[in-house]
């Protein structure tokens, strides 16, 4: 089983906050969990994309998996498109 996922990270400049979503699917689209997230502040973009990783990061290991064995895999999947975009974005 491997998971894909969806991240968006939002700036809320009339509230003064930063939000972010993630979404984690089964690679056949079954969903499996997801979370929103807020801090109190308004961060710039790369350091909001930056946010989001770190609490994805935080968040993944406590998703409930079916086989534990799996976690770890799960997880470098589960981050590799992430972390590959985080790079993009910081170096465009």
């Amino acid at each position: 089983m491997e998971l894909s996922n969806s991240i968006d990270a939002t700036i809320f400049t009339e509230r003064g906050l930063s939000g972010a979503g993630l979404v984690i699917r089964r690679e056949n689209g079954i969903f499996i969990a997801a979370k929103t997230m807020k801090a109190q502040g308004i961060m710039e973009p790369k350091e909001t994309e930056a946010w989001v990783l770190l609490q994805a990061i935080k968040w993944l290991p406590n998703i409930p998996f079916h086989n534990s064995r799996l976690i770890a895999n799960q997880l470098r999947i589960a981050l590799t498109p992430m972390i590959k975009a985080f790079q993009n974005f910081i170096t465009s």
